[in-house]
């Protein structure tokens, strides 16, 4: 598929006038990205309220508000009839307003001491269940511990555009506080001088990001990391969706009065909710099961 429609490197044509998307040194890397995050959405229900949180341009929102989708957009620097210019810390939506917030290769442009303020304003305006699916760049990549190892620091990109550039661990350390992981996706893995070569020349290279491709599952080597979270509730806190799957599952266990049926439906609640089936699935039936609730 075609993704060169959804970045228009308008940036990068600045600082490179001679730039092109099939010799984007990161071309690969999006496109896996956007391979995820595109067939993530498309799991959604029409009435699922998204929110593309620094989302540039809003390309990606023009494509699926196009198809029907109840999106918008929120950017520090541009505004469009779909993308409201904004502080994103100072956003002003009421909490618990959107089901999905996509947060795509952002929340490295903040200072480290404004990342965790970022989490806790996202996680503010998420429904209740609702989910935040991030993209981050991994300082702590493979080919950046090697570096390291020769006395050589590696970032993800200068300072000056990625100025709280971490590695992927010590963003989940402080995103844990507010919402639960549910999926972990590596994004080109860095495989030593395999990588540099799909970055070099991605116009001739595509066969051998297919060859590094597999090593994705470990996703602490990849440059770029896709994180699903889940908002925290209470544990008195059971809304429509996966918390009240969840409850009645439990509940139906404890009142059979078999503690091995008990037992079995407490172990089919956790695998639910922690990867036993494809997050797109999880979050597809639960806006499914809201919006006929809503219906009714």
């Amino acid at each position: 598929m075609d993704y060169s429609h959804l970045y228009s490197g308008e940036h990068l044509k600045k600082i490179n006038p001679s730039w092109t998307y099939k010799k984007w040194s990161y071309r690969y890397t999006f496109e896996a990205k956007m391979h995820y995050i595109l067939n993530l959405l498309d799991s959604l229900a029409k009435d699922t309220k998204i929110l593309d949180a620094g989302c540039g341009q809003g390309l990606l929102v023009e494509e699926f508000h196009s198809r029907g989708y109840d999106i918008k957009g929120i950017d520090a620097f541009y505004s469009s009839e779909l993308v409201r210019k904004d502080d994103l810390l100072k956003n002003g939506f009421a909490d618990n307003t959107f089901d999905v917030i996509l947060c795509l290769d952002v929340i490295e442009h903040f200072q480290k001491d404004e990342q965790e303020d970022v989490v806790k304003e996202l996680t503010r305006i998420l429904k209740p269940e609702g989910r935040i699916i991030w993209s981050i760049p991994n300082k702590g990549n493979l080919t950046a511990r090697i570096f390291f190892f020769i006395s050589k620091l590696s970032r993800t990109a200068k300072p000056e555009y990625h100025p709280g550039d971490r590695a992927i661990s010590e963003y989940l350390s402080f995103m844990k506080k507010y919402l639960e992981i549910e999926d972990l996706k590596g994004l080109s893995p860095t495989i030593p001088l395999l990588f540099q070569l799909t970055q070099l020349f991605p116009q001739y290279t595509g066969w051998l990001y297919t060859l590094i491709k597999p090593f994705s599952y470990f996703y602490s080597w990849c440059f770029n990391v896709v994180v699903v979270g889940r908002k925290k509730l209470k544990s008195t806190e059971f809304s429509t969706g996966l918390g009240s799957v969840a409850k009645n599952a439990t509940s139906h266990g404890e009142n059979s009065g078999s503690p091995k049926e008990s037992g079995r439906a407490k172990r089919a609640c956790h695998r639910s909710l922690t990867g036993g089936v494809r997050v797109s699935n999880i979050i597809s039936n639960c806006f499914y099961h809201n919006s006929q609730t809503n219906n009714l």
